[in-house]
């Protein structure tokens, strides 16, 4: 089996990896929105929270990008978890609107450093012929975490409504989750870095050194991510608001659904290499966004437990199969000490997009109906797809490069 073959710096990651989406992608992401709600705000305002964690994530990757070169990998990874942990408490700690607009964005922060550090990371410590698999274990660990986030956050929250508001029960889960986020410094501390002695370089210079990649192709790429982000942004931090509202459900049934769509996809996150081998990493990008609307459409006209719950399994499933092959894809684009700004820029324009999704469809819900949200995410994903394609599909990796 290949992760007998995977060096420490791999398990480790891998390791710290699960803990992380478990606590903040898993529990937090997935069941902040109700715990605003249920502390009397509005979908506007849960959409602005949401918000400013994922526009922290997009406009902190340039920062953490910067962070990793002069630092190194392992510091910037803990000191995140740091921010990632205290932003996350605070959230959870006040009814006041701007403390919680604040610890979301030091959530956000201190989340976008694992993030900038992901991709750079592994192609640094793994060879190339086994990429391709690295990359779809790593996706798939994080979607275990996530389902054990939101399995075990849905779960604990109904058995604690018993002797406690639904408000308390949730604040009590998340403080707990809060604490375990911490133990992720332990995975993280055993990684040996490459032993080279870093130059330093100042923050204007590193600045200016974007200007080699965000050039020819890598351009339309970030292009066609923005695209995909913004979609993705309309609907998807709302899936649990969504459910609970529309449906009239628990927090437990909530936390199964949500967790059953990700087990398709870190099930999925396994197949992705036997796909890109038999199909082409390319075509199974554009195959599977395209498959995935008919099961968005069906999510906005919802038809009862047993159908929303197969449309949202097919629908995370084929949407996010091809998030190991795109960053790969993102990755070969660059010279190696260019991957990291990529990666950031990656991060940058997906989330910052994905931000401005949120205020916009938390205003739809609001303002117009539930569903709303989810006619436009269509659009979007289709004209993704078709940049993609116009990108990649035509010609494949090998005219990707930039330089």
């Amino acid at each position: 089996m290949i992760y007998r073959e995977l060096n420490n710096n791999i398990k480790q990651f891998f390791l710290g990896t699960f803990i992380i989406y478990l606590v903040v992608r898993g529990v937090f992401f997935t069941f902040a929105g109700i715990f605003l709600k249920e502390a009397g705000f509005l979908e506007g305002f849960v959409g602005r929270t949401l918000s400013c964690t994922t526009l922290s994530i997009a406009l902190s990757s340039v920062l953490s990008s910067y962070l990793i070169k002069n630092y190194g990998y392992k510091k910037i990874i803990i000191s995140g978890i740091i921010f990632t942990g205290i932003g996350a408490i605070g959230l959870v700690s006040t009814l006041n609107p701007d403390m919680i607009l604040f610890s979301a964005s030091l959530m956000g922060m201190g989340f976008s450093m694992h993030m900038t550090s992901e991709g750079a990371f592994l192609m640094e410590n793994v060879s190339e012929e086994k990429r391709v698999k690295v990359f779809s274990y790593n996706f798939a660990l994080k979607n275990i975490g996530i389902i054990a986030g939101t399995f075990l956050g849905g779960r604990l929250s109904d058995l604690l409504k018993i002797n406690f508001t639904g408000l308390s029960s949730l604040r009590m889960i998340f403080l707990l989750f809060a604490t375990l986020l911490f133990s992720f410094t332990v995975p993280i501390n055993k990684i040996t870095e490459n032993n080279v002695e870093r130059e330093w370089t100042g923050l204007g210079e590193y600045l200016k050194s974007y200007r080699r990649v965000v050039r020819g192709q890598v351009v339309k790429f970030l292009i066609y991510n923005s695209t995909i982000g913004f979609g993705a942004g309309l609907v998807v931090p709302f899936f649990s608001i969504y459910l609970k509202y529309t449906l009239d459900i628990g927090n437990s049934l909530v936390g199964t659904i949500l967790s059953i769509a990700q087990m398709g996809v870190a099930a999925g996150g396994l197949l992705v290499p036997l796909l890109a081998k038999k199909v082409g990493r390319e075509k199974t990008v554009i195959l599977c966004q395209l498959l995935s609307i008919p099961f968005l459409i069906s999510i906005a006209f919802p038809q009862g437990i047993v159908i929303i719950t197969i449309s949202f399994l097919m629908r995370s499933t084929l949407m996010n199969l091809n998030h190991p092959i795109v960053q790969n894809l993102s990755m070969e684009m660059v010279d190696e000490d260019e991957r990291p700004m990529l990666s950031s820029l990656f991060t940058l324009s997906g989330n910052l997009t994905r931000a401005l999704g949120m205020v916009a469809g938390g205003y739809l819900m609001e303002k117009v109906s539930y569903n709303a949200p989810y006619y436009f995410t269509i659009i979007f994903y289709l004209s993704g797809t078709y940049l993609f394609y116009r990108l990649f599909g035509r010609g494949g990796s090998k005219n990707v490069s930039p330089k």
